[in-house]
């Protein structure tokens, strides 16, 4: 009996899964109505059936990709760069996470039944692990392309506002929306009046107890503030905002976690770097792996001198391999990157990709300062 590939099973599909559920707390988050029996629970439709064996790895992988495309309604399933990964939410919010072999596998058992046919009928089998294998190394263009996770709005690009929650074909994002969160009114062109109050907003308020050396300081950390919601439009790399100081106690580190706060919702996690660059390249993979729209390098005692903190800095894409795996990570480097220190001294190819902003609080104690407009400034 031959049984023809990727043909519709008449089997209805198995209780949701994982991957199931993160397409429900998708749609929850989106709005998108997705098809229901009667009795309220998801209704389930009929999947493909793929015949592995006495057929070519490259066909049964090719229809394993149909399968998924077909089952990826509303999207879960992504390619970022060239890596298979895909999107869950929970409490905090959505995050991307890489698939392999074993996540591949219990994917593929749940959106396709897998069949071995002989000469008198077909037995049910588990998806095939070099399918897997090959899928997880080379993401299909059947999936749709991401490059990250925004949960404020933010231009593409083309300037256009990424405003609407969920995916966004067009500037190959997704937008979070947290419960709460609500954007007024923005007009299209702002007036000179919008823009001043706007303006004001920063110098007046968020920035006004921070003590800048020099206006060129302030100026620095208004665009700090500006870049994660203009970043898509830059072609190329950015530079650190190194926030310095003579002396600790001075806000480097808060300033830093503001810019957090305005662009995601949220203070960042701050980490720090060592001399020693076998540490700093891992480092920065993990950093970049999570796509966070700041990282923020805090305390760095030993100056700054750091051949792969400067080719992270001179990139639109990361290479690297993941500690304990083989394959190569190609990453989006579009994060607006801080680093804070004392009095820190920089080699010249750090120095040339640094845009400063120095804090001064002309006082050997400036923790002990009392005199804010805004305490805490965090709330």
């Amino acid at each position: 009996m031959n049984v023809p590939p990727a043909v519709e099973n008449s089997k209805p599909a198995r209780p949701p899964t994982a991957f199931a559920a993160a397409q429900e707390r998708i749609a929850e988050l989106t709005g998108i109505s997705l098809p229901r029996e009667a009795n309220g629970e998801r209704k389930r439709t009929p999947r493909p059936e793929i015949q592995i064996n006495n057929r070519s790895l490259d066909e049964v992988v090719a229809d394993a990709w149909t399968a998924v495309a077909h089952a990826n309604k509303p999207p879960a399933l992504y390619r970022r760069a060239r890596e298979w990964v895909r999107l869950d939410v929970d409490d905090e919010g959505p995050w991307l996470e890489p698939m392999d072999e074993t996540a591949a596998l219990a994917l593929l058992a749940e959106v396709a039944t897998w069949v071995r046919v002989n000469d008198r009928d077909s037995v049910h089998v588990s998806p095939p692990r070099d399918v897997a294998r090959v899928m997880v190394r080379l993401p299909s263009k059947k999936l749709p392309p991401i490059e990250g996770i925004v949960t404020t709005p933010v231009f593409d690009a083309a300037g256009k506002l990424v405003l609407e929650p969920g995916y966004h074909p067009g500037a190959s994002l997704w937008h979070h929306v947290r419960a709460g969160f609500h954007v007024g009114p923005i007009p299209e062109k702002p007036s000179p009046e919008e823009v001043s109050t706007a303006v004001r907003l920063f110098t007046d308020d968020l920035l006004v107890d921070f003590p800048f050396d020099a206006a060129s300081d302030r100026a620095h950390a208004l665009a700090a503030f500006l870049l994660p919601f203009v970043r898509r439009m830059i072609r190329g790399a950015t530079p650190i905002h190194l926030v310095e100081a003579p002396t600790p106690g001075t806000g480097k580190s808060m300033l830093g976690d503001l810019v957090a706060i305005v662009a995601t919702g949220r203070g960042c996690e701050p980490t720090t770097i060592s001399r020693d660059e076998e540490e700093t390249r891992k480092k920065i993979t993990s950093l970049l792996v999570r796509g966070q729209a700041v990282l923020l390098l805090d305390n760095i005692r030993e100056g700054i001198d750091s051949a792969q903190l400067a080719a992270a800095l001179t990139t639109e894409q990361w290479s690297d391999r993941l500690l304990g795996q083989t394959k190569m990570l190609v990453l989006p480097n579009r994060a607006t990157w801080i680093a804070t220190a004392n009095n820190p001294q920089l080699s010249l190819e750090i120095a040339r990709r640094c845009v400063r902003i120095r804090l001064d609080p002309k006082t050997d104690r400036p923790w002990m300062r009392a005199t804010f407009k805004h305490s805490p400034i965090r709330d």
